[in-house]
């Protein structure tokens, strides 16, 4: 369903090489797109140009370009599968460019964005390709699982806390707030969190206060099962807090500290019966759901 919402108020500069249009914000591409276009699509490669497949799945493919000492991560689009054809129809790469654009300008950290290319072969089959710049820095997941909880940095919490209050209060919808999808980068004593991973984040006219509520509580419920199966000592009372305080901060809801964790707590409940529903998988309540 969030297929239909786009992103309007960002204006792109294009060029089309041969059948491929190519899309970018401000700087000229240069033999980067050449080299890009190339290797997807006229299956040449350059002798400089380093493609490595980091990963592969149903909906596309995450490659790692080295060129000329940058690195930057490339994203395939795939259309195995007839929704996937649908999706590549109404969220075309150029979607990517525009949702990073604008996540920056609120103050949400993003890979930078630097090309996207979108080639269709007939009506309903639609590739496309997007690139940034490579963020250095681990996954959440990693991160998670690597910590111990002394180690755990409440500064991290709060940023996590910050970032989906800017979402909310600048009506972003994330669909998909997987563990892997934020990416966590310490410099100096100082922690950064970045969304990598556009597909799966929507504009929305207005956000939906219940939409909302229920991906923010699927993330809680990713950390819950992600330190679960890593036999990790889970969140604390404190760096829960911290978590949802900031949350409210930045978001602007006209909610009590209180009233929060009452409805994180109900949907992280009901996110407990789902997963043993449909999957047979029974999860210990965690304790501060008691």
């Amino acid at each position: 369903m969030y297929y239909f919402f786009q992103v309007r108020d960002v204006n792109l500069r294009r060029e089309k090489i041969g059948k491929i249009k190519t899309y970018y914000l401000s700087d000229k591409p240069g033999e980067l797109s050449r080299v890009i276009i190339d290797y997807f699509w006229n299956k040449k490669k350059h002798p400089e140009a380093v493609f490595n497949l980091y990963h592969s799945k149903p909906k596309g493919d995450l490659f790692i370009l080295q060129w000329q000492n940058v690195t930057y991560y490339i994203k395939y689009t795939r259309n195995r599968l007839w929704k996937h054809k649908v999706r590549n129809v109404f969220r075309p790469p150029s979607r990517y460019l525009k949702i990073s654009y604008r996540l920056s300008k609120i103050g949400i950290q993003v890979a930078e964005p630097v090309l996207a290319f979108s080639f269709r072969k007939n009506l309903l089959t639609h590739e496309g390709v997007f690139v940034t710049k490579a963020v250095s820095g681990v996954p959440l997941s990693e991160y998670l699982r690597k910590e111990s909880t002394n180690a755990r940095d409440i500064q991290l919490i709060k940023e996590l806390g910050r970032l989906w209050g800017i979402l909310y209060k600048n009506s972003f919808l994330h669909s998909d707030p997987g563990t892997d999808n934020f990416l966590i980068k310490i410099k100096d004593r100082a922690i950064g969190v970045y969304l990598v991973d556009m597909d799966g984040i929507y504009p929305l006219p207005v956000m939906v206060k219940s939409m909302f509520m229920n991906r923010f509580s699927k993330f809680s419920f990713c950390i819950y099962y992600e330190l679960l199966k890593e036999k990790k000592q889970q969140l604390t009372s404190t760096e829960r807090v911290a978590f949802y305080r900031e949350f409210l901060t930045y978001s602007g809801l006209k909610l009590s500290l209180k009233e929060l964790i009452s409805i994180d707590k109900e949907l992280f409940l009901e996110r407990v019966r789902d997963k043993k529903r449909r999957k047979g998988v029974s999860i210990p309540i965690p304790k501060w759901l008691n």
